[in-house]
C-alpha cells in the first residue's frame, strides 16, 4: 500500500475536529451544517448505523442571529419528567439563561431520530 493510499485511508475513518463560527449565523441553516459532520455524512463509508462522524466545535454561540422577530416568537418546551413540570420557554429568555442551548437545540432537532441521535 503507498502512502498516499495510506492518508486517505486514515483520514476517511479517522475523526476529524472541526471549529464552526456561529457568529452572525442563522442556528437552524448552521444546525444542517453541523449535522452532516456530526454523523458522517461527508465522508464516503456513510451509512445511517454506523457511528463515522468527526467532532464538531462551535465557537461564538452567544452571537446568533434569528431572522425577524423570532427572538419574541419562538417557544422551546422542556419537560423535567414529573407531573406538571413542563415548560414553554421564549428564545430571548432561554438565550439569557445559556447562550448555547438554542444551538444545541437546532442540532439535536435536525438529527435523524434513530437510536444514535442522543450519543453524538
Amino acid at each position: 500500500m503507498s502512502a498516499l493510499k495510506r492518508v486517505q485511508q486514515w483520514a476517511t475513518f479517522a475523526r476529524i475536529w472541526h471549529i464552526y463560527n456561529a457568529a452572525w449565523q442563522n442556528p437552524f441553516h448552521s444546525s444542517e451544517l453541523i449535522k452532516k459532520y456530526l454523523m458522517g455524512m461527508h465522508k464516503p463509508i456513510y451509512h445511517p448505523m454506523n457511528d463515522c462522524g468527526d467532532h464538531v466545535i462551535v465557537i461564538n454561540s452567544a452571537d446568533i442571529a434569528l431572522p425577524g422577530d423570532e427572538w419574541k416568537k419562538r417557544v422551546y418546551f422542556h419537560h423535567t419528567g414529573y407531573p406538571g413540570g413542563a415548560t414553554w420557554t421564549l428564545a430571548w429568555n432561554l438565550h439569557e439563561k445559556d447562550p448555547t442551548m438554542i444551538i444545541k437545540k437546532a442540532v439535536y432537532n435536525s438529527m435523524d431520530g434513530n437510536l444514535q441521535r442522543r450519543r453524538r
